[in-house]
């Protein structure tokens, strides 16, 4: 490709364009580089992590400041833990365990339909219908999720 041809290319694309190309590359990247970093560490549900990176990706529209990743690596991991101790401190008590986790996803819902941050809320959703689960039909994994979300 000549030079002549480079430019004309690069003069015919606009920034909206470039945008949704940089858009798609972050969310290929992303996943990809998910499901890799998984799969080399071993992890069991392999599937996880690309999913939970793409759900991110999606819903940011454009790449975050640091400040932003950090609230949101944290917001997840405070799910994610709070979760498993709650799981694991209820555990030989299924009805309030359940009663508990339906409290705390109706709250979420709540702050959700006041249109609060939609990617934090959706990160603890994610952890709080996740790990009581594997919690309950396998408790030695527990802390091994919360860690794999986080």
């Amino acid at each position: 490709m000549s030079e002549a041809t480079a430019q004309a290319i690069g003069a015919s694309t606009d920034a909206g364009a470039e945008a949704t190309f940089h858009t798609i590359l972050r969310f290929a990247a992303g996943t990809t580089g998910a499901f890799v970093l998984s799969e080399w560490m071993g992890w069991y549900p392999t599937f996880l992590p690309p999913l939970l990176a793409g759900v991110l990706l999606a819903n940011l529209p454009k790449a975050p400041p640091l400040k932003v990743g950090l609230v949101l690596v944290l917001a997840q991991t405070v799910g994610a833990y709070s979760a498993s101790f709650l799981a694991a401190l209820l555990h030989e008590i299924p009805l309030v365990l359940f009663g508990s986790i339906a409290l705390i996803l109706l709250l979420c819902f709540a702050n959700l339909a006041r249109g609060r941050g939609f990617l934090p809320i959706l990160l603890v959703l994610i952890s709080y219908a996740t790990v009581p689960v594997v919690t309950m039909i396998a408790p030695q994994q527990s802390g091994s999720l919360a860690f794999a979300l986080s």
